[in-house]
């Protein structure tokens, strides 16, 4: 039934036939590669969607907050600029779980997130000094540097590497960079005559399109993919 779902690229729906069967054989190497591999496939939908929405927001964040929010709210700008790429990183981040629940360690996810969350709460206290900016900063920089055995501990358990997440999420994330460069230019070269709300609309007609066309050019399959999961759902 696993199998079938991945054929119809129904890969959330793998992962859980495929855990199911991790049970009743918890020793199947050919179970945890194909469990593997519908993991970063659904990895893949969400860094699809989550990269250009975080990261796009960080390109855009003073414009923004100075036009939608007004002025009094320009601190919350460099707190977007922080935390947006973080965000990218915590959307595909927080999908570990389905690893460690399907190969049944759970207690290896209790004992990461224990020691993990020490350092998160240290970060804080760290960044105190430096006001709410301080905090994010110390925040994602710990976070950032989590990343590797957030993703290395759970795909060893079904034989994966972090160099595979990381292939697996580079399509997503050079359409992305794509789109930022262009509205990077483009918001230098906008006139100063246009209003907020203006050049907001134009920036993000642009970053759609401009994602669009990178991901019908270099990333194709992986979308066709997500639209067919939207169809179905």
């Amino acid at each position: 039934k696993a199998e079938r779902y991945m054929t119809d690229q129904r890969y959330p729906e793998a992962v859980i036939e495929f855990r199911n069967a991790l049970k009743n054989d918890p020793k199947d190497a050919h179970t945890h590669l194909r469990l593997g591999v519908a993991y970063l496939k659904v990895t893949r939908a969400i860094a699809l969607i989550a990269f250009p929405m975080t990261l796009g927001l960080v390109s855009i964040a003073d414009l923004l907050v100075q036009t939608a929010l007004g002025s009094a709210w320009s601190p919350v700008i460099p707190l977007l600029v922080i935390l947006g790429p973080l965000a990218a990183l915590q959307a595909i981040g927080t999908t570990v779980g389905y690893v460690y629940q399907a190969m049944a360690r759970t207690d290896l996810l209790l004992r990461w997130g224990a020691g993990a969350g020490i350092l998160l709460v240290a970060s804080f206290a760290i960044g105190l000094r430096w006001g709410i900016v301080g905090v994010a900063a110390c925040y994602s920089m710990v976070s950032y540097a989590l990343a590797y055995p957030l993703f290395r501990i759970p795909l060893s358990l079904v034989g994966l590497r972090v160099f595979d997440m990381a292939r697996t999420v580079s399509r997503p994330l050079m359409c992305t960079v794509a789109m930022l460069i262009v509205v990077f230019l483009m918001k230098r070269m906008l006139p100063q005559t246009l209003d907020g709300g203006e050049a907001l609309g134009i920036l993000i007609s642009a970053a759609i399109v401009v994602y669009a066309c990178a991901t019908w050019l270099w990333n194709r399959d992986s979308a066709a993919e997500v639209i067919t999961l939207a169809r179905r759902a």
